[in-house]
């Protein structure tokens, strides 16, 4: 990966941080490595009944949103087997019990209009 690339990488990640911080998310972690590999984002957000934990993905795209890249890669049961112990391994390493939370593992676009100089943002669940 050169430089750029991980440069917009990077600056994406933090997008997507605001973007979740916007809707309620608290992040507990970014860039969180195992030897099974590494997620993105790691947050937390209560909902009117539940606690959830989310392992989160993100990728900066300069393409349409409407491309739907980003749906094919969401949807990949591989992606869920890489993240499941990575999300094991997070909770055995954490201060906090995160026994009773509900985990989510989810895939974030941020699509960047460069002619515009906007931001949209799309969120999925790795599994339906």
């Amino acid at each position: 990966m050169n430089k750029s690339t991980k440069e917009i990488g990077n600056w994406g990640e933090k997008q997507a941080c605001k973007y979740l911080r916007s809707k309620g998310y608290k992040i507990l972690e970014r860039n969180f490595y195992t030897r099974a590999g590494e997620v993105d984002i790691i947050a937390a957000v209560e909902s009117s009944s539940e606690e959830n934990l989310s392992f989160i993905e993100v990728k900066t795209r300069t393409d349409s949103p409407s491309s739907g890249s980003a749906e094919r890669a969401s949807k990949s049961a591989q992606k869920f087997k890489t993240m499941l112990p990575i999300a094991k391994k997070f909770c055995s390493q954490a201060d906090k019990n995160y026994k009773s939370y509900v985990f989510n593992f989810e895939h974030i676009s941020v699509y960047v209009d460069k002619e515009n100089q906007s931001v949209k943002f799309k969120k999925y669940s790795i599994l339906n």
